[in-house]
Parts: C-alpha cells; sequence; structure tokens
C-alpha cells in the first residue's frame, strides 16, 4: 500500500506521487457544426491547429440537466437539447418544435462536430457503425415506411453514408440496444410472425452493419420475445414474459411471471438461447457472469421466491446441516418475500441443463453478486449482500450471544459458498462482519484479481475491527481470498510495517485497467493527505491495484489532493485518471474564481501520479446524488465532461445565452 512519504515521513507506506505546482490554462476553439435537414447529413473539417491536449472545447448544442453521453474509440456522442439551445430553442430535426432530443456527434481525432439532425433516445458507437433509437413520433418521420408515426426504430448512420433506417424495435423493457464484442444486440417487433426456432433478439454486427440476423432458440420448436436485462463478460442476460411466451417457463403451474431468466453466449459466434427456468424479481436484478474458460462462464443471480411459485427458498430444511450458522438454529425464515442467490456453470449446464441444473444456494442477496473462478480443486466461488432481516430473525454477524446490544437484524453482510453441491456457506462466526454499501457503482463490493473485496463496518458491526476503540465513522476495505476455504480469513492490514487499515466512502470497478477506483478517507488513515491542510476530514482519490508481484497486497496510488468524498467520480482513459476534486476540502481556489465553493476536474498520470493539473470546473458543487458518468471516459482520443454556464458565467456552445449545460471534451497525448 502507498502514501506520499514524502508528505508525510511518519507513514508506513508510500505513493510514489507529488501534487506538482501551476494549473494549466484551458484554452478553447469553437469547432464547426453541420445541422441536417433530413437523411444524410455533411461535414465541415476543422482546419487544424486547435487546442492540445487537456485544453477543454466546447460543442455547440446545449444539452439537459442529466444528459446522456458516451464516449468510445475516436467519436464523443450525445443528445442535445433544442429547447435550451439559443433563445428561442433550435429546431434541429425539422419537425415544427423545439421540444426534441437529438443526437449529436463529435469526431476527436478529426475535431469534428456532426448533428444528425434526429430526435434519438439512445445512442451506440460500433467502430465508426454509430446507431441511433428513435421514436417516430417524437421525430416526426415515417422511417419504418409503413405510414404510421407509431414505431420505435432503429437507425445507422456512418460517415459518407447518411442516416438509413435498420428495424422496428421492441417497445417492451427499458434497454432496447446492447453491444457485445463486434455486434449491437436489439429485440425488433417484427411486421409477421416469427417461425421457429426464430427468436426477436436480433443483431447486425461490423461486418454487415445493417443486416439483421436472428438470434435462435435452442429448443427448435418455439419462437422467442425477450426483454435485454445486460450482459457480463460476454455472456447476455434476457427476461421472457410467460403472458408473451404462451407458456409456463419455470414450471410453477401459472402463466403470471414476466421475468423469466433465460441466457445467451454471445462469445460463440452460433450461440442460442437457453431458458434458464427461474424468475427473477425484474429488470434491475443484479447478475454476475463470471469467464472462468472460453465459453463457459460462472453466473449468480437472484431468484425471487414469490414468483418462483410462492417457494420459501432459505428454508434450511432444503439443506445440509451444516447449512445455517449454529447460532441461527430456530430462528430461521418462515416466509415468501426474499430474493435467493442461485449459480450455474454454464458449458455444464447449457447443453444439459436437466443432469447440471441452477444450484440453490439459499442465500438470501440484494444489490450485488460477486465470482471467483476456484483454484485448488476448488469449484468457484459465489457470494452477495445479505439483508439480516431477509434471513429469518437471526444476527448473522453476532459477535457475542450474551449481549443483546449485538444481537439485531438490522445489518448486510456479504456471504458466499462454493459453487459445488452440496451448498455449505462459510458461517465462521468470527469473520461474518456487518458491511456498508458505499457510495459509487460497486456499492462496497467487488470480485477484482479473484478476492473478494468489501467494505466493512465496525460501527455497525459493533467489534472493533481496525484496533481503534473510536467504531463511530470507520468504513474499512476487507479482502478474502475464498480459495482459502473454511481457512478464509479477511484481511485489513494494508501497511508495510505495521497495522494499517484502509478507510473507504466511496468504489467503483475498473475492471478494463484492473484497478479498484477509490475515495481513501483520511480519517481511518489517522494522518492528513493532502497538501494544504492539516485536518483528517478529507478523502483522496486513489485508483487501487493488486501489485504485480504479491497478489495479496493491494497497492493504493494516488494524488495527495482531496477529492469530493462521497462521489470522488474516478475515471481511467489513456493511462490517465482524471477525478473530481473539492476546493473547499482542500481550501484552494483553482479555477481563480474568488471562491473556495466549485467541485473542479483534475488529472495525473497513473502510473507516476505526475503531472497533476486541474483541467475544468464541473457542472455543480454536489454530485452525490447524481448518476456516474457524468465525467465520462471512452476511447484513446479523449474525455468529455458536463459544464454549467450559469456557473461558469460564460456562453460555452455560443447560443447567445449563458443559461445552458453545456458538453465539454479535451484530447488525450
Amino acid at each position: 500500500m502507498w502514501v506520499p512519504t514524502a508528505l508525510l515521513a511518519m507513514m508506513s507506506f508510500s505513493f510514489p506521487s507529488r501534487l506538482r505546482s501551476g494549473i494549466r490554462a484551458h484554452g478553447r476553439l469553437p469547432l464547426l457544426l453541420t445541422l441536417c435537414a433530413a437523411a444524410s447529413c455533411s461535414y465541415l473539417e476543422d482546419g487544424g491547429g486547435g487546442p492540445g491536449p487537456f485544453e477543454p472545447r466546447s460543442t455547440r448544442f446545449a444539452c439537459t440537466q442529466d444528459p446522456f453521453v458516451i464516449v468510445e474509440g475516436r467519436w464523443l456522442a450525445y443528445l442535445g437539447s433544442e429547447a435550451a439551445t439559443g433563445p428561442n430553442g433550435r429546431d434541429a430535426n425539422r419537425d415544427g418544435d423545439v421540444q426534441d432530443l437529438v443526437a449529436v456527434l463529435v469526431d476527436m481525432a478529426a475535431e469534428q462536430q456532426i448533428s444528425l439532425g434526429v430526435a434519438a433516445e439512445e445512442i451506440a458507437i460500433l467502430g465508426d457503425d454509430i446507431y441511433l433509437v428513435t421514436s417516430e413520433d417524437e421525430d416526426g418521420r415515417d422511417w419504418s415506411g409503413d405510414i404510421l408515426l407509431d414505431d420505435q426504430v432503429l437507425l445507422h448512420w456512418r460517415r459518407g453514408q447518411g442516416l438509413s433506417y435498420v428495424a422496428n424495435l421492441s417497445q417492451r423493457g427499458r434497454r432496447p440496444i446492447l453491444i457485445e464484442g463486434d455486434r449491437l444486440y436489439f429485440v425488433d417487433a417484427p411486421a409477421i410472425p416469427l417461425f421457429a426456432p426464430d427468436t426477436t433478439f436480433s443483431y447486425v454486427d461490423v461486418a454487415a452493419p445493417t443486416t439483421v440476423v436472428r438470434v435462435q432458440n435452442v429448443d427448435g420448436i418455439s419462437t422467442l420475445d425477450p426483454i435485454i436485462r445486460g450482459s457480463d463478460e460476454g455472456l447476455v442476460f434476457l427476461l421472457l414474459d410467460e403472458a408473451v411466451e404462451g407458456a409456463d417457463l419455470n414450471s410453477d403451474l401459472d402463466l403470471t411471471d414476466q421475468h423469466v431468466l433465460a441466457l445467451f453466449d454471445a462469445n460463440d459466434p452460433i450461440g442460442t438461447i437457453r431458458n434458464v427456468g427461474l424468475a427473477v424479481s425484474g429488470e434491475s436484478v443484479p447478475i454476475r457472469a463470471r469467464e472462468t474458460a472460453p465459453n463457459d462462464y460462472l453466473v449468480g443471480f437472484l431468484v425471487e421466491e414469490a414468483s418462483q411459485g410462492g417457494t420459501n427458498l432459505n428454508d434450511p430444511i432444503l439443506f445440509d446441516p451444516a447449512w445455517q450458522p449454529a447460532h441461527c438454529a430456530g430462528l430461521e425464515d418462515t416466509d415468501t418475500n426474499d430474493n435467493v442467490l442461485f449459480f450455474l456453470h454454464f458449458a455444464a449446464w447449457f447443453p444439459n441443463p436437466g443432469a447440471n441444473p441452477a444450484v440453490n444456494t439459499g442465500l438470501v442477496g440484494s444489490d450485488r453478486i460477486l465470482a471467483v473462478p476456484g483454484t485448488g480443486g476448488f469449484q468457484g466461488w459465489v457470494g452477495t449482500l445479505s439483508f439480516e432481516e431477509d434471513e429469518g430473525t437471526c444476527s448473522l454477524n453476532i459477535d457475542d450471544l450474551d449481549d443483546p446490544n449485538n444481537q439485531d437484524q438490522e445489518d448486510f453482510v456479504f456471504r458466499w459458498c462454493e459453487a459445488t453441491t452440496p451448498v455449505l456457506p462459510f458461517n465462521n462466526i468470527n469473520q461474518l462482519f456487518a458491511m456498508r454499501q458505499a457510495e459509487g457503482e460497486a456499492k462496497g463490493a467487488s470480485d477484482l484479481n479473484d478476492r473478494f473485496i468489501v467494505v466493512l463496518n465496525d460501527n455497525t458491526d459493533g467489534r472493533d475491527l481496525d484496533g481503534d476503540p473510536d467504531t463511530g465513522f470507520n468504513n474499512l476495505l476487507g479482502i478474502l481470498n475464498p480459495n482459502d476455504g473454511a481457512a478464509a480469513r479477511w484481511s485489513l492490514d494494508h501497511g508495510t510495517t505495521g497495522f494499517q487499515p484502509a478507510g473507504v466512502n466511496w468504489m467503483k470497478e475498473d475492471r478494463e485497467n484492473g484497478r479498484l477506483l477509490l475515495s481513501f478517507a483520511e480519517v481511518v488513515f489517522g494522518a492528513p493527505l493532502n497538501s494544504s491542510d492539516s485536518d483528517i476530514l478529507d478523502s483522496i482519490a486513489v485508483f487501487a491495484r493488486f501489485d504485480p508481484i504479491d497478489f495479496d497486497d493491494l497497492d493504493f496510488p494516488g494524488a495527495p489532493i482531496a477529492t469530493d468524498s462521497f462521489d470522488a467520480g474516478l475515471v481511467l482513459a489513456g493511462g490517465i485518471a482524471f477525478f473530481r476534486v473539492s476546493e473547499q476540502n482542500n481550501f484552494r481556489d483553482y479555477n481563480g474564481d474568488r471562491d473556495r465553493n466549485d467541485i473542479v476536474l483534475f488529472r495525473t498520470q497513473i502510473d507516476t501520479q505526475r503531472k497533476t493539473r486541474y483541467i475544468a470546473t464541473l457542472k455543480n458543487n454536489n454530485f452525490t446524488n447524481d448518476p456516474p458518468g457524468k465525467v465520462v471516459a471512452g476511447g484513446s482520443f479523449g474525455v468529455a465532461y458536463q459544464a454549467n454556464e450559469v456557473r461558469d458565467r460564460h456562453d460555452w456552445n455560443h447560443d447567445g445565452d449563458k443559461n445552458d449545460f453545456v458538453i465539454r471534451w479535451f484530447s488525450l497525448p
């Protein structure tokens, strides 16, 4: 574990980093925008000589307060607001109103802006192919050619080809499109009935970007009309509605279940869909698929008792006598209101689900599922965040059976088991601790580097986990290797000399870069880490990684400057970390506006933490309740963020007012 030893000689480990003096000025060069009136669009080249790396440029269309923005490869795409652009709005798609959100592209490599002149709800980028989800009634055009304006359609755009119609989309489900590998998947609304084994789940790919290919149903005798839940490591999760399919898909003798799970392997070029035959709670159900070998996955998901025949799936009578923690005997769950963790091994299950069915672990779950491949003869591990109240009347993390103060059912406890039968959860009472769902996408739990990494909390647990008798605040990062089996223990010591815990307020995974993005709390470390004040009330943005030599050692590199403690907003792109910095927490006016009330954007190099610099002022002063992604990292060309003209007192998009939210972006070296 590293902290800045040059900053504090008394610390027991070091960040190899230093905040260098000076702030880079952020210049601006307007880019060219072309409005499209029809299905084709022209664009103009910027003449070159634009701003250098990290110097923000502005887009011309204003955006909403909560915009849709993506960055992928050389492309930045977002939905621009007609109503907010210009004093009277701008009718970009020429439908007679200024109420639409329209698709806007930025080619960051060529420094061009392009308005596609069409109302859109979502944008996807697949190489240089751009796809739009568009409602005809909002856009005012009959893209499907059926005279009516009632379709939701998929459109395609590529430089030099303009916009073209691809397919009618199903209007069921929240997620109309999904990219996996070189394909864009969607559920279409076919004009004529399907014939088995075709399904409405379809794709286009980079080799034929407008040719629709239907995925087939593995049973060969029926059609399927699913909705898309999401994907993980190449495995796609689909949901089936029994009323739509006209069949009892989960064998509970009714036709009322709306979300029966099905799976599709997108890494198999000729993959087919298979129904798992178990009902889940809805489109937000957490699912984890960990690729363990080519075309094989350890899959964990939560089954809803109420939809699965009203069955008590965590009744101890269903399991081995050792399944239940000994101190919970007589306190077991008796209702059918829970979501319960199941697992399956995909390569064994898919060809023969009868012989290798999904397995009930009996562990109640919520919000997050983790999966770790097995080593040393183990078959892999699955875990989830269990709320004690859902597990009968037993206090899972009780540390003193005689102390009634520790016998509540108000905690979340991370629980796990080996992905084998008989199911035997890890029940060591001395290692079942209350956890805290820290702010950030990871919700305080990760399986990075084949370890369980969980934010434990000694306040809610009632036990002193860090050797500090003060248990009033400590969110402590614990690491456990489940492949240690019964000998597995949580480690909270991340120091090189002496016991040193790590406090965490915000947490996000970056699996692509093998990093765990955190806000690292001074109060747990016990000393100031940012160079601008002497209190221990702040947090430092760190991009943790496991040491490549010692896989059990988690290092915490980061620049010694205080972030927004509960929303660090860390993103990585091109070997550079971008993160939110609080002027108030650092007692500094970074943007020169004569106050210390702003949240600003900084950058630093991941490998050395050098060249730490201010880039820009962000949208507002509190991102805690905003969805992640207001700072958007994507491809190798640039990063986008949202600016607020009112706060900046600047007309960034040159529309004659200073009232807008504007997407700004900068290139990477």
